[in-house]
């Protein structure tokens, strides 16, 4: 095992600075598309991307605070909690990024990018699941509890 041998702080400075990283990746992110260049300045964005914007907003702040507050609190139910809410807005934003498809490319990169998004909405809802089930374990629900 990779962490054998590390301490729980050098594990837990770790994650902190994981979830750092996060927040930073995610407000860039924001940032470029709706300050700087925004998102009308990408190429293969489509009008129909101002429909959807908010619902990429919030998948970006909901990851940001879940990140911001495991930073503070770092147990392991709270963590399972917050990524099941995580994993279902992103489930939710590449079903309506899916569905209106607000890109604008040719058909070999649409096919790619559908393609794309359907392994996110895929990935999502085995995230989401996996945490249910170590939240269950997490709180001791359950048979084995």
């Amino acid at each position: 095992m990779a962490t054998k041998g590390r301490s729980e702080q050098q594990r837990r400075t770790g994650r902190r600075a994981g979830y750092f990283i996060a927040v930073v990746v995610n407000a860039a992110i924001w940032f470029v598309l709706n300050i700087a260049p925004g998102w009308q300045s990408i190429g293969f964005l489509s009008d129909q991307f101002g429909d959807v914007l908010w619902l990429v907003n919030l998948s970006l702040f909901a990851g940001m605070i879940a990140n911001i507050a495991y930073f503070f609190f770092d147990a392991a139910w709270f963590h399972s909690a917050g990524q099941i809410v995580v994993s279902l807005i992103g489930l939710i934003v590449s079903w309506r990024l899916f569905l209106e498809f607000p890109f604008d490319v040719t058909d070999g990169w649409a096919a790619a990018i559908k393609a794309l998004l359907i392994v996110a909405m895929v990935g999502s809802a085995i995230g989401a699941l996996v945490e249910v089930f170590r939240l269950v374990r997490a709180v001791g629900v359950g048979p084995h509890s």
